[in-house]
């Protein structure tokens, strides 16, 4: 048994190593997608929808719909990468207060999905950035 929790104690080790990798770039990812920004302009559009004349200009209602939407979906997608980030957090200290070897396969598929979604994100801001320099040149 004590074998065991050594092993165990180990690859939460790893784990609670690997997830500290990614504060940095997980910030950098925020920063770069300008969240602050994104979610004033969300509410600006929110605001301008409500407005009893909003629809009486389809072709400009429908291109704010659509900003909206993407925006709102950039938003969505880097907040479900945090909580990822922190409930991985979170289950690595139960793993260390709990000491039980049957999460660590729990924790390693977390670990693993929140790397895919991170490295897709990351991917998409990359892109964008390149668009956008692409574009002012």
């Amino acid at each position: 048994m004590l074998l065991e929790r050594t092993d165990s104690m180990v690859e939460l080790d790893q784990f609670k190593y690997t997830l500290s990798t990614y504060e940095t770039p997980l910030k950098e990812v925020r920063d770069s997608l300008n969240l602050e920004a994104k979610i004033r302009r969300i509410d600006e559009l929110d605001k301008t929808m409500e407005e009893p004349s909003f629809w009486e200009d389809a072709e400009k209602s429908t291109r704010l719909v659509k900003e909206a939407k993407n925006l709102k979906d950039t938003v969505a997608e880097y907040n479900k990468l945090q909580n990822q980030y922190e409930e991985i957090g979170l289950m690595i200290e139960m793993g260390y207060e709990e000491n039980d070897p049957e999460i660590i396969p729990e924790i390693q598929e977390m670990l693993d999905e929140f790397q895919k979604d991170f490295d897709n994100i990351r991917i998409k801001t990359l892109l964008s950035s390149m668009r956008f320099v692409c574009a002012h040149f």
